[in-house]
């Protein structure tokens, strides 16, 4: 993996000890080690790709009353200024 050996049954991975070389690893080490993976009760993290992260997630509103659609005042006509006579 990224972050160094690991072992994978379904949705739970743990990671090897620095100790214990991945060639060596026997059935019963991986299923102990994902055994008290899974008695700490930790979900396996979830990683984020790139294209992810920068999406923005709009916020879901709940529904209520549709509200009133707002008014435009009217625009008033303005008045021309005759030209000053000399």
């Amino acid at each position: 993996g990224r972050y160094g050996p690991y072992v994978q049954h379904a949705k739970i991975r743990a990671t090897l000890p620095k100790s214990m070389a991945p060639e060596e690893l026997t059935l019963d080490e991986a299923l102990g080690l994902l055994a008290e993976k899974a008695a700490k009760g930790e979900p396996a993290k979830k990683t984020i790709t790139r294209k992810m992260a920068t999406k923005k997630v709009a916020a879901k509103k709940p529904i209520t009353e549709k509200a009133a659609p707002k008014k435009v005042p009217a625009k008033k006509p303005t008045a021309k200024k005759s030209a000053a006579k000399k």
